[in-house]
């Protein structure tokens, strides 16, 4: 199921549409693939500084900007590893590189981990794909 990455919108943002009941967002929300890369290019590099969890604000949207931060530096030379990839070989890539990063971030959650790996296949000009953490439940009849 999509996760609004494609939107260019939070993580934060779009769990409040998920879970939260929100509206989609609306185009004030939504940002480009140069808006989206910015944001991310101005969030810390992994393990820069305080932990996510100690700091001010929204981590949990924080921490999914972070883990996108990290998948374009480990997919750098080679972009077409986001989609080649499973989740978990990448998010394998990102913590053997930086140890203790899951507990810097908070321990991510796997919504962030996917919505991370779909933001970094939006600015990359890549299809974002379905977010396995999102089930959607319902009725047959």
């Amino acid at each position: 199921m999509n996760d609004g990455a494609s939107l260019g919108v939070t993580a934060d943002r779009a769990l409040k549409t998920i879970l939260g009941g929100r509206p989609s967002p609306s185009e004030d929300e939504v940002q480009n693939r140069d808006e989206v890369l910015a944001r991310i290019a101005a969030v810390s590099d992994p393990l820069d500084g305080l932990p996510l969890w100690e700091r001010e604000g929204d981590a949990y949207g924080l921490g999914a900007d972070v883990i996108a931060k990290a998948f374009l530096i480990v997919t750098r030379d080679d972009p077409r590893m986001l989609r080649e990839y499973t989740l978990d070989t990448l998010w394998n890539l990102v913590c053997d590189r930086w140890k203790g990063f899951d507990e810097w971030i908070g321990v991510a959650s796997g919504f962030q981990v996917a919505f991370a790996v779909n933001t970094a296949r939006y600015v990359t000009g890549q299809p974002t794909g379905d977010n396995p953490a999102i089930v959607a439940l319902g009725s047959s009849s």
